[in-house]
Protein backbone atom coordinates (compact mmCIF):
# COMPACT_ATOMS: atom_id res chain seq x y z
CA UNK A 1 0.00 0.00 0.00
CA UNK A 2 2.51 2.65 0.56
CA UNK A 3 4.79 1.67 -1.92
CA UNK A 4 1.59 3.30 -4.24
CA UNK A 5 0.73 5.86 -1.76
CA UNK A 6 4.36 7.02 -2.47
CA UNK A 7 4.29 7.08 -6.30
CA UNK A 8 0.99 8.82 -6.08
CA UNK A 9 -1.52 6.18 -6.60
CA UNK A 10 -4.22 5.86 -4.62
CA UNK A 11 -5.68 2.66 -2.71
CA UNK A 12 -9.10 1.23 -2.18
CA UNK A 13 -9.51 -0.35 1.63
CA UNK A 14 -11.74 -2.54 3.08
CA UNK A 15 -12.34 -2.27 6.55
CA UNK A 16 -14.32 -2.67 9.76
CA UNK A 17 -15.58 1.19 10.51
CA UNK A 18 -15.26 0.60 14.13
CA UNK A 19 -11.85 1.22 14.47
CA UNK A 20 -12.32 4.67 12.91
CA UNK A 21 -11.94 7.33 14.76
CA UNK A 22 -14.09 9.70 13.12
CA UNK A 23 -16.75 6.87 12.86
CA UNK A 24 -19.29 8.36 16.13
CA UNK A 25 -21.54 4.99 15.50
CA UNK A 26 -19.44 2.63 17.00
CA UNK A 27 -20.64 -0.81 15.20
CA UNK A 28 -18.81 -3.73 13.57
CA UNK A 29 -19.20 -3.14 10.25
CA UNK A 30 -16.17 -5.05 8.34
CA UNK A 31 -17.24 -4.24 4.62
CA UNK A 32 -16.59 -0.53 4.44
CA UNK A 33 -14.64 0.93 1.94
CA UNK A 34 -12.75 4.01 1.72
CA UNK A 35 -10.00 5.27 -0.42
CA UNK A 36 -6.32 6.02 0.99
CA UNK A 37 -4.93 9.11 -0.77
CA UNK A 38 -2.14 9.79 1.06
CA UNK A 39 -0.03 9.45 4.64
CA UNK A 40 1.95 11.12 7.30
CA UNK A 41 4.03 9.89 10.21
CA UNK A 42 0.69 9.77 12.34
CA UNK A 43 -2.57 9.70 9.96
CA UNK A 44 -3.61 8.48 7.16
CA UNK A 45 -5.92 10.59 4.52
CA UNK A 46 -8.63 8.90 3.59
CA UNK A 47 -11.79 9.59 1.20
CA UNK A 48 -14.73 8.05 2.61
CA UNK A 49 -18.58 8.73 1.13
CA UNK A 50 -17.15 11.89 -0.71
CA UNK A 51 -15.06 13.14 2.49
CA UNK A 52 -12.36 13.75 3.40
CA UNK A 53 -10.90 12.79 6.47
CA UNK A 54 -7.97 11.73 8.47
CA UNK A 55 -7.25 8.51 10.74
CA UNK A 56 -4.48 7.33 12.56
CA UNK A 57 -2.32 4.62 10.99
CA UNK A 58 -2.85 2.53 13.89
CA UNK A 59 -6.92 2.35 13.75
CA UNK A 60 -6.38 2.33 10.04
CA UNK A 61 -3.80 -1.04 10.13
CA UNK A 62 -6.41 -2.23 12.84
CA UNK A 63 -9.43 -1.42 10.91
CA UNK A 64 -7.66 -3.52 7.89
CA UNK A 65 -6.93 -6.34 9.90
CA UNK A 66 -10.36 -7.02 11.45
CA UNK A 67 -11.87 -6.90 7.68
CA UNK A 68 -12.33 -9.83 5.49
CA UNK A 69 -9.94 -9.56 2.84
CA UNK A 70 -11.73 -10.89 0.02
CA UNK A 71 -15.15 -9.56 -0.91
CA UNK A 72 -17.52 -10.10 -4.05
CA UNK A 73 -18.28 -6.23 -4.46
CA UNK A 74 -16.50 -3.76 -6.96
CA UNK A 75 -17.58 -0.80 -4.54
CA UNK A 76 -13.89 -0.31 -3.73
CA UNK A 77 -13.34 0.38 -7.43
CA UNK A 78 -16.43 2.90 -7.01
CA UNK A 79 -15.12 5.23 -4.56
CA UNK A 80 -11.13 4.78 -6.50
CA UNK A 81 -13.40 6.28 -9.28
CA UNK A 82 -14.64 9.36 -7.04
CA UNK A 83 -10.85 10.13 -5.75
CA UNK A 84 -9.96 10.37 -9.29
CA UNK A 85 -12.49 12.62 -10.60
CA UNK A 86 -12.41 14.51 -7.19
CA UNK A 87 -8.40 15.08 -7.75
CA UNK A 88 -9.06 16.14 -11.61
CA UNK A 89 -11.26 18.68 -10.53
CA UNK A 90 -8.43 20.27 -7.91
Amino acid sequence: MKSNLDKGIPVGLKLDFYFLEYIEQKIHFAAHYVTIYGYDKEFGYLVDGGMQVNSSLSSISEAREKAPTRSRSGKHRRYLWILLLWKKEQ
